[in-house]
């Protein structure tokens, strides 16, 4: 198994990946079935260690606005999946990109409670 960065290097603290996606008007289901707990992604992030579970919120102003949460143990393991995952994620990803408008990355959050000396 390659590794992107070591443990050592990174806080082991668990962090969120938030995405803001806006689907196509008539891509909004199929999204919503794509993203959400039990779909495909899901199953791809389920077969790496430290994966937590994925959230998907819909706007209540725009019912094509969504946004995920994925949450990881730590980055480390975040950092290991994106460093080895599979080519069924590479596909998935060109499949959804059809489904919206936009895709805007919001940022990598971690647990400040779980922050050591703060």
């Amino acid at each position: 198994m390659i590794f992107s960065v070591l443990p050592s290097e990174l806080d082991l603290t668990m962090i969120l990946i938030l995405w803001r996606f806006t689907a196509k008007s008539d891509s909004v289901d199929t999204f919503a079935q794509m993203y959400d707990s039990s779909g495909p992604w899901v199953d791809i992030f389920r077969r790496y260690h430290g994966y937590l579970g994925t959230e998907l919120h819909r706007s209540v102003d725009d019912v094509r606005v969504f946004m995920t949460i994925d949450r990881w143990e730590d980055r480390w393991s975040y950092e290991t999946f994106l460093a080895n995952h599979d080519p069924e994620y590479t596909a998935l990803d060109k499949r959804c990109q059809e489904l919206t408008e936009s895709e805007d990355f919001v940022g990598l959050y971690e647990n400040v409670t779980a922050v050591p000396g703060e």
